[in-house]
């Protein structure tokens, strides 16, 4: 699966590139550390069916500008969107609706019925988008130590 927008190209990735993204993202840092190492994310993406990791490339000069990486709930209908991020660089310019619309489109493609994503309070873009693209809020989960923090559950049906 590839798909292009202007210099952006859509494409399936691996593991290393993903986390090569994933570090690019200056929320997923914790002082001098990430959020995730790599080994835990090869952890946790070992264990689950349909892994599905996707990067958004500039081809004009070669550089990551977003990600998303999802897989199959063991409910078998419904598609987790469970890690993405855009740069800094490339955010407002609707790269990441594109990768959320085509990991939908896989989605769809493998029978699932609902892609479903968890988010926090104080990413207002990632909430805005999923909102504009027709996800539902099904539950909002509250960090009474820090309402920024608190999460909300959305899910689309896609099929």
């Amino acid at each position: 699966m590839t798909s292009t927008t202007s210099s952006i190209v859509i494409k399936e990735s691996n593991i290393d590139e993903l986390f090569q993204a994933y570090s690019l993202i200056p929320e997923f840092k914790t002082g001098d550390s990430l959020l995730y190492n790599i080994e835990s994310i090869k952890a946790r993406l070992s264990t689950k069916q349909h892994c599905k990791l996707l990067v958004a490339i500039d081809q004009t000069i070669q550089e990551i500008a977003a990600f998303k990486v999802g897989y199959g709930e063991d409910d078998k209908s419904t598609f987790y969107i469970w890690l993405s991020g855009t740069t800094p660089s490339y955010r407002r310019r609707g790269i990441g609706e594109q990768l959320l619309k085509a990991q939908e489109q896989w989605a769809k493609d493998q029978h699932y019925t609902t892609v479903k994503i968890k988010t926090r309070n104080c990413f207002k873009g990632m909430l805005l988008m999923l909102i504009k693209s027709d996800y539902q809020i099904k539950e909002c989960i509250n960090n009474q130590q820090d309402e920024q923090q608190s999460r909300i559950v959305l899910d689309k049906r896609i099929n």
